[in-house]
């Protein structure tokens, strides 16, 4: 009788243990699998995925996909993903990120200023030291009134970087600076 009680309790106990392991392994399956899902749909691979095939049926059965460039579908799917962030945030493609450089920089290596607006003016922020600006004695703060003859006058910054980027480096300039009244 003692033998049967002891093999019964052992069965039991063998039975719990299996048990316990079973629900442990049904538990941390679900919890694997959830996270697998979860991190599936924060993936960059099947988002891609789905990128590329709304891209193809974009080209493939669009009435004018014939006549868009993979390049304009990703541009435009840029600038979508970027203007959603804030409205500051812009996507800008290789030719719009050059001329924003050279609106905002205005540095003009080959004349030797720094330009920017200052009371609706194109005015000198900087000679570069040693450039035929510095050399002709223009100074920081003096207002470009006319390039190359054109009036400056209503010029807006960007019109000003376009008229100074016109011409090849090596060109001579003509430029006519104002100097307003110190204060």
């Amino acid at each position: 009788m003692k033998d049967t009680n002891a093999v019964m309790k052992r069965r039991l106990i063998y039975g719990l243990v299996a048990l316990v392991l079973a629900v442990n392994l049904a538990v941390g399956a679900r919890i694997y699998l959830g996270s697998a899902v979860a991190a599936e749909k924060d993936s960059a691979y099947p988002n891609l995925e789905l990128f590329s095939y709304v891209m193809e049926k974009v080209r493939s059965d669009y009435v004018d996909g014939k006549d868009l460039t993979y390049q304009d579908l990703v541009y435009g799917a840029l600038k979508g993903m970027i203007g959603t962030l804030d409205p500051h945030s812009e996507f800008l493609d290789p030719a719009a990120y050059k001329e924003l450089q050279n609106d905002t920089q205005g540095a003009f290596g080959g004349l030797g200023i720094v330009i920017a607006m200052k009371d609706n003016y194109v005015t000198v922020v900087a000679p570069m030291a040693d450039t035929p600006a510095f050399r002709a004695g223009i100074l920081s703060g003096d207002r470009i009134i006319r390039i190359d003859g054109k009036s400056a006058e209503k010029m807006s910054l960007p019109d000003a970087v376009k008229t100074f980027a016109a011409k090849p480096a090596p060109t001579s300039r003509s430029l006519f600076c104002g100097r307003p009244p110190a204060w």
